[in-house]
């Protein structure tokens, strides 16, 4: 646990998942002596010092939402937090459905695009280089597979999994934390 030095510093700079602090060790609770400024800082979740976030959204169960895609690029874009999208439950996809005109699109415009099922789990081992010496966040809607990514990025998870809600095609809020832990790589998952 920790107190800060002055009621005026928590009263400023409310606390963070990700602020870089200075403290000093104490009994029975440590003091914040200095938090650093922020290089970004979102609100929901609320963490900051991010370097790059892993967009997961799902192909299928729930369905591709590319509005709400577009709304987390622009947002990371504005907070110079790097996109990395992860299209997610490939093994959903039928015969007919074609995802490369979209997944070409993306990244045609400078995006890195990885196509991942837990099914196949060495498409999910490719992320592990990118985050290595990166702060990165996990983010994206309810019910499109990031606790399953995370259970297989590192196994000492165990991160509770369930499946999408079939009457409301979407998930039902299984994994509801934000929390700064270390994978075999630096990571946030929110």
């Amino acid at each position: 646990s920790t107190q800060s030095r002055s009621s005026a510093a928590s009263d400023v700079y409310k606390r963070q998942v990700g602020d870089i602090v200075y403290y000093e060790d104490g009994n029975p609770f440590a003091t914040i002596m200095k938090v650093e400024p922020r290089k970004n800082d979102l609100v929901r979740p609320t963490i900051a010092n991010i370097d790059q976030a892993i967009v997961v959204t799902s192909v299928k169960e729930p369905d591709l939402n590319l509005n709400l895609l577009g709304r987390f690029i622009a947002i990371l874009e504005y907070n110079d937090i790097v996109p990395i999208l992860v299209f997610n439950k490939i093994d959903l996809l039928d015969k007919d459905d074609n995802l490369d005109d979209t997944l070409d699109y993306y990244h045609k415009i400078g995006y890195q695009v990885f196509k991942t099922t837990t099914k196949e789990q060495h498409l999910i081992e490719k992320l592990k280089p990118l985050m290595a010496n990166k702060i990165s966040v996990i983010t994206g809607q309810s019910g499109v597979g990031k606790s399953s990514i995370l259970n297989i990025l590192d196994e000492k998870y165990m991160l509770a999994t369930n499946n999408i809600s079939k009457a409301l095609n979407r998930g039902k809020h299984t994994t509801r934390s934000v929390s700064y832990t270390h994978l075999t790589l630096p990571t946030i998952y929110s």
